[in-house]
């Protein structure tokens, strides 16, 4: 920010100026941040859940082949609340940060991965996608999430049930505030890899696998 001013204003041709300066770098870098966290979680840095369902709203109506919504990876990390109880808060957050990280790392260019609160993460595949290249995006997933991490005082991997639904169709824009968790959640066999179809309210009938 800059100010200027001539010295004197009778002689505007011959008058000196006297120019003055104002450093704002650290009322923009806390602009910015303010910015950002309105958007995105503050633990994992991912976007957060109104972030996530705005982008679900967007892809879903997008006309450009590329940025429409194909498919939804759901990451629930398993046992947090035990993680908390026994080795602290600190070390549950620890998981978190990781499998974030896990998550941005076998992302593709285009697809958006946030978090929906608590152990739920999501990946959204915002390009067209088949089963075959989902169960390779689950497959490298749990790779990632299997190497050890730092977690408070111990190294372990990382333990997380992970699930996609597929063929979302365009123009099928959810209502404000749904979100299709609890849906899947539903539809997640216990103690077994399976695939069901079934219908989320807001589309037509889609596929669901939990691994």
């Amino acid at each position: 920010m800059s100010s200027c001013r001539l010295l004197n204003p009778d002689m505007p041709g011959q008058s000196d100026m006297l120019m003055s300066f104002t450093d704002v770098t650290a009322e923009r870098a806390a602009a910015d941040k303010v910015m950002f966290y309105a958007s995105h979680d503050a633990l994992t840095k991912l976007p957060n859940r109104a972030s996530v369902l705005r982008k679900i709203n967007r892809a879903l109506a997008a006309r450009e082949e590329h940025g429409k919504l194909r498919a939804a990876l759901f990451i629930d990390i398993d046992d947090l609340k035990a993680t908390n109880d026994t080795l602290g808060h600190t070390a549950g957050d620890d998981v978190l940060r990781s499998a974030a990280q896990c998550l941005e790392r076998v992302m593709s260019d285009g697809d958006v991965a946030g978090r929906l609160g608590g152990d739920e993460l999501v990946v959204l595949v915002c390009r067209a996608v088949s089963r075959r290249e989902l169960n390779e995006i689950v497959e490298r997933l749990r790779t990632e999430l299997r190497r050890p991490t730092a977690i408070g005082p111990t190294s372990t991997p990382i333990h997380a049930s992970v699930g996609f639904v597929e063929g979302i169709q365009p123009n099928s824009a959810p209502p404000t505030g749904y979100c299709a968790m609890p849906t899947l959640r539903c539809m997640r066999p216990s103690g077994r890899t399976d695939v069901q179809s079934a219908r989320v309210p807001w589309l037509p009938p889609i596929s669901a696998s939990w691994q």
